[in-house]
């Protein structure tokens, strides 16, 4: 019960958060016409912080003071997730020549679950130290 409380908290930083990512893909993509993939980074850049302690204090309840631990897998975490969207989005956009705005918002679907087991069980495991 507590993993799909968690789930659905994950859902709403997670939903948050995409919107913010999107927010700012679109403002660099479709207004700068800055390249999708630069776009796509920067914009996973400027929502790194405001996950981690969103995850961190809302979904995972998590009281560690040990913050740079966990900071660097949240890294971790950030750096890998943010090369498989943007593999993805490539990929997505290579087979289907669809606009990267619609290819976006299907990454950002697809990959809520790595997401989401990831933070729970690497980056904000429940420790002895909790």
């Amino acid at each position: 019960m507590k993993t799909l409380f968690q789930l659905a908290k994950q859902a709403l930083v997670g939903l948050s958060n995409a919107v913010l990512n999107f927010l700012i893909f679109l403002l660099l993509v479709k207004i700068l016409k800055i390249y999708y993939i630069l776009g796509n980074i920067t914009a996973g850049i400027f929502s790194f912080f405001y996950v981690f302690w969103g995850q961190k204090k809302f979904t995972f309840q998590n009281q560690s003071q040990n913050h740079s631990r966990q900071y660097f897998r949240f890294l971790f975490f950030s750096l890998s997730y943010l090369t498989l969207e943007t593999l993805l989005l490539r990929f997505l956009k290579m087979v289907t020549g669809l606009d990267v705005v619609w290819l976006k918002l299907a990454t950002l679907g697809i990959l809520f679950f790595y997401s989401f087991f990831f933070q729970k069980y690497i980056v904000f495991r429940e420790t002895a130290e909790n």
